[in-house]
């Protein structure tokens, strides 16, 4: 039996939301009733699932929450963190779920493909964490250290 949190109030980022593993979390944090910004490569998937959040009864606004960023660019990062924290006051859950790999031989590979591997599963996630960290304790949660 599966049983969901009521997360109403709630305010949610998940990067890598177009596909996989962060659309899946992306719907479950909206259909639990988190206000869910979506981050993503690729609009259209992100966009129907908004839709889909909200024809629920669930907050993911099209026009603001859907975000197709870079998360390689910190300053991309930092920016999805302040409107998901303007939108609310507040920043609940960070999921940095994006991610990049080069299926092929490492002898095939190229310098820039490795380069943009570690960008996105590296610092991306440092540069993420820090945003989101830094936003849950402005607004006062106890819990984050």
């Amino acid at each position: 039996m599966s049983t969901t949190a009521d997360l109403s109030h709630q305010t949610a980022i998940v990067t890598g939301a177009s596909s996989g593993i962060g659309r899946a979390i992306a719907e479950r944090l909206g259909d639990a009733g988190a206000h869910a910004f979506l981050s993503g490569r690729t609009a259209s998937p992100m966009e129907e699932i908004a839709a889909r959040i909200e024809a629920a009864g669930g907050r993911a606004g099209v026009d603001v929450d859907v975000d197709v960023a870079n998360v390689r660019d910190p300053d991309s990062m930092r920016a999805l963190v302040e409107r998901a924290v303007g939108a609310n006051g507040r920043l609940d859950i960070f999921v940095n779920n994006a991610g990049a790999n080069f299926i092929g031989s490492i002898l095939d590979g190229k310098a820039e493909d490795g380069r943009a591997m570690f960008e996105t599963n590296v610092v991306a996630l440092l540069v993420g964490c820090q945003a989101a960290v830094q936003a849950m304790r402005a607004t006062g949660d106890p819990d984050i250290s």
